[in-house]
């Protein structure tokens, strides 16, 4: 018996989960649909609000919420759908949701998840994770705050800028608010505020969210789990919560109250999630008013698992975009696998791990199975559930209808069109056979259109990007005719929602002619400079109404070194050359179908531009020698060359504007000089030195195509040694390294020389004191370490084994005194604490400062030390 209850109870639970997400689904998706059937609707934005609160511990006990919810998600639609996750009853600190009605209150609410598509299995996964942890945060200490709950909610389709009549809110909560202020209907529910007399909830907050929901026409949906008072529920009618009295205390009548409360005022409606029955019961209309107005519609179909399989059969409609399958069972762990059969006769089979092709396989492990086809063959369907027998198990299948892509133009398309010309076309998704047309902003967006204009081959075709026109609910884009014949025009939309990851639509035909260039006026002379540049814009001189890219053949002597191009704009761009002269140009253009060119021409007359000097009249250069004698780490300290060689660029002093080179000419040094210079290139000059030295000398430039235009430069060369270089470069360094050597010597001298015993001491040894003196002039104590046993002999004692206790002298800055070896010893007193090595408390060392003292107990004599300064 007890195991037959184990597994109603799974039954139960199972089922509700599933027919509980087919509710959440397909009811707020039909309220769309239906209430709203207009040509433009935006895509359904489910907001899932979740109680995290200590109560659920009780009223939810078998987790059937979240279950719930996760499959939700699986059963959303493929297109169309979005949904975020609010949870509320914990308490998440400075994550918390913020009601801007009251800044300063804790809301126990957080947006674990904004708005999110979930056309991907990533997608789904992400949402699924999110509901997993408000399922573990469930707080015995949170509240039940469904106010601040739906006050996120509402910012977040706010936020989202969903569209009145397109967003819904998914409450699952008991709700069993314990304590409301202000006269919030059913406050009785607690008479008495919480023991520490906080306001843990503000009643404003729910009914302003209820008044926003209701304007925007945003049901709420909500779910009541009450699965720990489900034996009196209905004992409770509808009473009051301060009238009943009954077993199920405050409990029924407050979380009924305020579910039926909250789902009459914003036109949703509320469900009680107990068994099976009653949730087929509460739900049995749902799918038919979702369905109204259309052919397909919710199969639920139960066998059970015998010989190792269960059939269940299905159809599909015409035009179904995806159906989903869920299957259910009393104990899912024995499932092993499913097989699909579609109706053409091809079997696909799917375990955990194997999931392939467009089918979107879910196993929820232990839990249930989902499979999602993508735009599915019409036609009967087997599943085959393979398993261990005995399973009992129940299958739902819904359908959700195709969207269509339809393309139209206010292009007269039976008039012959002149080849260019711009026509508009605008493109719109309709479902329902294109009996209603669909239109989302955001959808639009996220999924771009793109217009293909094709003659002949649909691989050569142009494209050109649609954008979304929100005044006309549709695409909408421009195209150019510039091809001449019948031309071809249709719509495409590329995106992963999709079967074969796209729409389009059929094509628009056009007839365009050509029509030829035309002169407008002919091209003007120029006046240009040697290697200059400049363009002509053809467009001013040329016009073609079908606005084709010009073809253009040009003549030019060949010898004046002139360069002439076209670019994409039908710009002629003109380079000169070094030639003086007047240079003729003569144009043709063509579009690519004229039989002749249309020509003009025009002169180009060359003038020379003067050689100009750059900078001051004297070039100054400072190089090295005989680097190669200067160590490796040192060379980067060399000269500005780093070598004994140097360059000297003259085209950093001379600019001939026509881009014509100088004619250079360079003064001589005698061969004694230790500087010498030669031309290594046009215009280069290399110097190399071979000592120490100063030359000076001339270099005029004149101007290739001017002879009188010439211009004359003085150089100044030095040379130097490369170690005087270097030298200079680091001297300061080494001799400010060696002055601080020596003080770092002279500060560790002063610091450590001569170093004692310091301070004035009291030594008492066996109860006679003696002192006090300066041990740091005594025999033993003026040096750095002093024994135990030399300190007392200093005072007049008689020796001791101290077995190693010393004396060390800090620093003659800090004049510390540290004993060690105290380990040694039987007992320590120091600082007020007593070590006991017999105890197995033992003290290392100890640092005596100025009137502090230590009493040692070694060789059986006790020893005490008092540093008196």
């Amino acid at each position: 018996m007890r195991t037959k209850t184990k597994k109603t109870k799974q039954i139960t639970q199972i089922v509700v989960s599933m027919l509980l997400v087919l509710t959440m689904v397909f009811m707020p998706m039909k309220m769309i649909l239906a209430a709203d059937a207009q040509s433009s609707s935006t895509p359904t934005q489910f907001v899932l609000v979740l109680d995290c609160s200590g109560s659920m511990e009780e009223s939810d006990v078998n987790g059937l919420s979240p279950k719930a919810a996760k499959m939700f998600v699986d059963m959303m639609p493929v297109e169309n759908a979005q949904i975020a996750v609010v949870a509320f009853g914990a308490n998440w600190g400075e994550d918390s949701y913020v009601y801007p009605g009251d800044t300063t209150s804790n809301t126990y609410t957080k947006v674990i998840l904004g708005m999110t598509d979930v056309g991907t299995e990533k997608a789904k996964k992400k949402v699924k994770e999110a509901i997993d942890e408000t399922a573990k945060v469930r707080d015995k200490n949170g509240y039940t705050t469904i106010g601040y709950a739906l006050q996120a909610a509402e910012d977040v389709l706010k936020k989202n800028k969903a569209t009145k009549g397109n967003g819904c809110v998914v409450l699952m909560s008991d709700g069993r608010q314990y304590y409301l202020k202000n006269g919030q209907r059913g406050s009785e529910a607690q008479e008495t505020k919480l023991d520490n007399g906080a306001e843990i909830y503000k009643s404003e907050s729910l009914e302003a969210a209820l008044k926003d929901f209701k304007e925007k026409k945003w049901p709420v949906y909500t779910l009541e789990m009450s699965a720990d008072i489900k034996d009196y529920y209905d004992e409770a009618g509808l009473h009051t919560p301060k009238e009943w009295k009954g077993n199920g205390g405050f409990k029924i009548p407050t979380g009924r109250f305020y579910m039926q409360h909250i789902a009459d005022e914003t036109g949703g409606e509320k469900f009680t999630a107990f068994t099976q029955l009653e949730v087929q019961n509460n739900f049995a209309g749902i799918f038919n008013k979702f369905y109204e107005g259309t052919e397909a519609g919710g199969i639920l179909i139960n066998s059970e698992i015998k010989s190792g399989k269960a059939n269940m059969d299905f159809d599909v409609a015409e035009m179904i975009a995806e159906t989903n399958i869920t299957i259910t069972g009393n104990d899912m762990s024995k499932v092993n696998s499913i097989e699909l059969t579609d109706p053409s006769g091809s079997t696909k089979k799917y375990t955990e791990t194997n999931k392939t092709d467009s089918r979107v396989v879910t196993f929820e492990k232990g839990s249930y199975i989902m499979v999602k086809l993508l735009a599915p063959m019409e036609g009967k369907w087997k599943v085959k559930v393979n398993g261990t027998d005995g399973v009992k198990l129940t299958m739902m299948t819904v359908p959700i209808r195709e969207l269509g892509l339809s393309l139209s133009t206010s292009t007269d398309t039976s008039k012959e069109l002149g080849k260019g010309t711009e026509v508009t076309l605008s493109a719109r998704f309709s479902y329902n056979k294109g009996q209603k047309s669909y239109f989302s902003k955001e959808f639009y967006g996220k999924n771009p259109a793109k217009l293909y204009v094709v003659k002949g081959d649909e691989e050569s075709a142009q494209t050109f990007d649609m954008t979304v026109d929100e005044e006309n609910q549709c695409y909408t884009g421009k195209v150019i005719l510039n091809q001449t014949g019948m031309v071809k025009v249709k719509a495409v939309v590329e995106s992963g929602h999709f079967r074969n990851d796209r729409k389009e639509t059929g094509y628009i035909t056009f007839n365009v002619k050509n029509r030829p260039v035309t002169k407008v006026k002919d091209l003007e002379d120029l006046n240009m400079g040697f290697g200059e540049e400049q363009t002509i814009d053809l467009n001013t001189y040329f016009n073609d109404p079908d606005q084709d890219k010009f073809i253009c053949n040009f003549e030019v002597d060949q010898t004046a070194g002139i360069e002439v191009t076209l670019d994409e704009q039908n710009v002629m761009h003109i380079k000169t050359g070094t030639k003086a002269g007047n240079v003729q140009v003569k144009v043709g253009v063509n579009d690519g179908s004229m039989d002749q060119d249309v020509t003009s021409s025009f002169t180009i007359h060359m003038v020379n531009q003067p050689l100009r000097e750059k900078g001051s009249k004297k070039i100054s250069k400072t190089i090295t020698y005989n680097a190669n004698k200067v160590p490796g780490f040192l060379k980067k300290k060399l000269g500005p060359d780093g070598s004994s060689n140097a360059e000297i660029k003259l085209d950093d002093y001379f600019e001939d504007p026509d881009g014509a080179a100088p004619i250079y000419a360079i003064e001589k040094l005698p061969e004694s000089s230790k500087i010498q210079i030669k031309e290594s290139a046009p215009g280069v000059l290399s110097i190399t030195a071979t000592g120490e030295g100063k030359e000076t000398f001339h270099v005029s430039a004149t101007d290739a195509n001017d002879g009188s235009i010439r211009f004359e430069k003085e150089i100044s060369v030095k040379s130097i040694s490369a170690g005087s270089w270097v030298w200079k470069q680091i001297r300061v360094p080494i001799i400010a390294s060696v002055i601080i050597l020596v003080i770092a010597i002279v500060f560790l001298i002063l610091m450590f020389a001569g170093r004692k015993i310091y301070g004035v001491w009291e030594i008492t040894v066996g109860g006679r004191l003696e002192g006090p003196y300066p041990l740091g002039k005594m025999a033993h104590g003026k040096k750095a370490k002093c024994s135990l046993s030399g300190a007392i002999e200093d005072f007049g004692f008689s020796s001791i084994n101290d077995g190693g206790i010393t004396l060390k002298a800090g620093n003659n800055f800090n004049k510390s005194v540290t004993i060690t070896g105290l380990e040694k010893a039987a007992t320590v007193t120091y600082a007020g604490r007593e070590y006991d090595t017999a105890a197995g408390k033992t003290l290392k060392k100890a640092k005596i400062s100025r009137g502090q003292y230590i009493d040692i107990y070694v060789d059986g004599v006790n020893i005490t030390l008092t540093r008196m300064n």
